[in-house]
C-alpha cells in the first residue's frame, strides 16, 4: 500500500481509529488492574490479624433426648 497524498503515513484512517481504540480499551484494563492490585496489596498487609475483635461464644444447645417436655409414642396398629 502506497503512502497517501499529503504524507498522512502508511496506514488508512479506519486503521488509525482502531488503534486508538485498542490503546484506549488497553490503558482502561492497564488502569483497573492498577486499581485491583492496590485493593488487593492493602487487605493483605492492612487488613487486620484475622483475630476477633471481641470473644465469641455459642449458646448451649439441648437436643430432644434431653427434654422432657416430649416423650415419643409408638402406636402399632
Amino acid at each position: 500500500m502506497a503512502a497517501r497524498p499529503g504524507g498522512a503515513g502508511f496506514f488508512t484512517d479506519e486503521e488509525i481509529d482502531l488503534r486508538e481504540i485498542g490503546m484506549l480499551a488497553g490503558a482502561v484494563v492497564a488502569v483497573a488492574l492498577v486499581i485491583l492490585a492496590a485493593l488487593v496489596g492493602y487487605v493483605w498487609f492492612l487488613g487486620g490479624s484475622g483475630e476477633a475483635s471481641v470473644p465469641i461464644s455459642a449458646s448451649t444447645l439441648v437436643s430432644q433426648a434431653e427434654s422432657p417436655a416430649v416423650s415419643p409414642t409408638l402406636t402399632i396398629a
